[in-house]
């Protein structure tokens, strides 16, 4: 999927996606082609911690993702951090059996820049801290989701949940309005 020219587009593309599971890993303070526009939107760096992209310290708050995906139409939300590795496999099955639009938010900070630039030790150290400070919570409210330098890692599966797809629904309509004159829609 190209990158959108702007945030409101990419939520309309992606209430109109079939089926789409985006794994969003989340390397905080790294500039690279894959993060690239998730840093545009601010979504990867902590407010006041130091990136490539903030030298000085990120002086705007992260969006909260999953309550972005959820209020985008996603299907299937969930967020795990990179010390969660069976919950990931896990949930990349789960959401690549649904129908519509999947997101997985993985937290994998960059070692090489974000950790020694802030003093955060090594990949090791993360995972220490992952694994102390992560707390399981699924089906939490993605409304409180929002993530924070010290506090807690809320992840799980927030959202697992069924609805008709656009086209099924743009079917299901087109069939009430046109009764037989509708003979359904077919896939190029």
């Amino acid at each position: 999927m190209p990158k959108p020219k702007n945030d409101e587009s990419l939520v309309k593309e992606l209430k109109r996606i079939r089926n789409l599971l985006i794994l969003l890993a989340l390397k905080a303070g790294a500039m690279s082609e894959e993060v690239d526009y998730a840093t545009d939107m601010g979504a990867a760096t902590p407010m006041g911690m130091s990136a490539t992209t903030a030298p000085y310290g990120s002086f705007e708050r992260p969006f909260n993702l999953p309550f972005l995906a959820e209020s985008s139409g996603a299907v299937y939300v969930a967020r795990w951090t990179a010390f969660h590795v069976r919950h990931i496999a896990h949930s990349m099955a789960e959401a690549l059996r649904k129908k519509g639009f999947s997101f997985i938010e993985i937290l994998a900070p960059c070692p090489t820049l974000y950790l020694r630039r802030n003093k955060l030790g090594d990949g090791l150290d993360t995972m220490r801290y992952y694994k102390q400070h992560s707390v399981i919570k699924n089906g939490a409210s993605t409304r409180d989701l929002d993530l924070d330098v010290q506090g807690e890692i809320v992840v799980g599966k927030f959202v697992d949940t069924e609805r008709p797809t656009l086209q099924q629904a743009m079917d299901q309509r087109y069939r009430q309005m046109l009764k037989d004159r509708y003979n359904g829609w077919r896939q190029p």
